[in-house]
């Protein structure tokens, strides 16, 4: 058992994209888009990829990657070893530490340089990692509108 996770946290880290990347690097990393287009946010662009066992949605604002949500193409839940590697693929040489006062329904940890936000909802279906720019976009979508 151990073996497979090992070999899982090594092609995570090696094979799965990492936050900054440009349109072109993510296309070499992923191949193909399976979907694009622009988003509902100002300036974001978003982008589809399938690889291997997961789905990828990236996206792009300034040229470079700024959120990505990882899930698994057969909609399960990500496991602990997986949400691990995900995470360590794009901390960069830093340490994740948990937010627990975030507000965020599920489980939420910030990098400690303070640049790096992920997300796994309470279904752990999909982990969001993003940028503090990235996160702010996002969070600004999930504001009631003032009258």
């Amino acid at each position: 058992m151990f073996l497979p996770l090992l070999v899982f946290a090594l092609f995570a880290s090696s094979a799965l994209g990492v936050l900054g990347e440009t349109e072109q690097e993510l296309l070499k990393r992923y191949g193909r888009q399976t979907k694009t287009g622009t988003s509902h946010l100002p300036g974001v662009t978003i982008g589809g990829f399938q690889f291997g066992a997961f789905q990828i949605v990236v996206g792009v604002a300034g040229g470079k990657s700024t959120f990505e949500r990882y899930s698994k193409r057969d909609q399960t839940k990500l496991n602990a070893n997986e949400v691990a590697a995900l995470m360590n693929a794009n901390a960069g040489g830093h340490a994740w530490n948990e937010d627990k006062d975030s507000k965020f329904e599920g489980k939420r940890w910030i990098l400690d340089d303070q640049t790096v936000v992920a997300e796994l909802p309470t279904e752990g279906k999909d982990l969001t990692v993003m940028t503090k720019a990235g996160a702010e976009l996002l969070n600004s979508d999930k504001t009631p509108a003032k009258k």
